[in-house]
């Protein structure tokens, strides 16, 4: 089924990830599955539709968020002490910016799924059954497994067909775009 995908990059990962899965290696298969899925998925990543539909602001990544009180952290700076010094504790504002910037980022994503047409409970089971994909700057395809991770062969056949179904639909909405 991978060779109907028509963007090579993609269409190589899930050729891969059916190699995996053939030799016993699902976690590996299920893995390259999700980085086929950012492949087409993040906008940064790609320039398979350009301007690419699934844009909305600046991606929020975990890169780009801050983490554990590091909101805290940086207001405290800008403030230029960190006794009080007459001012309110940045705590309060700080746990706000974070939850405004976690709702954020999972709104980004539900809009993108939403405007490639793709049905968001289908999305979620993808996303619970792949590895994240935490990049960082020098590894953009850093994978996290959950401990105890085991996917079933019903999970990959799945998975893979749902990110086949994300190609198609992406090649389509390319289409009324150029």
């Amino acid at each position: 089924m991978a060779d109907v995908v028509p963007q090579p990059p993609v269409r190589d990962k899930l050729h891969a990830a059916a190699a995996a899965e053939a030799s016993g290696d699902r976690i590996e298969a299920m893995g390259l599955l999700a980085e086929a899925f950012d492949e087409l998925f993040n906008p940064h990543h790609h320039a398979y539709v350009d301007p690419s539909p699934l844009r909305f602001g600046e991606n929020l990544t975990s890169i780009a968020r801050l983490h554990g009180g590091d909101t805290a952290a940086v207001l405290y700076w800008l403030r230029g002490d960190s006794k009080g010094g007459g001012y309110e504790d940045p705590r309060g504002l700080a746990t706000q910016l974070d939850a405004t910037i976690e709702f954020a980022a999972t709104a980004q994503t539900a809009l993108r799924v939403m405007a490639l047409g793709i049905d968001f409970p289908r999305y979620l089971r993808f996303d619970n059954l792949t590895p994240s994909i935490d990049g960082t700057y020098g590894d953009p395809l850093a994978r996290s497994y959950p401990d105890g991770y085991a996917p079933t062969g019903e999970h990959f056949s799945y998975c893979q067909g749902f990110v086949i179904e994300v190609a198609l639909r992406m090649a389509e909405v390319k289409t009324y775009l150029v």
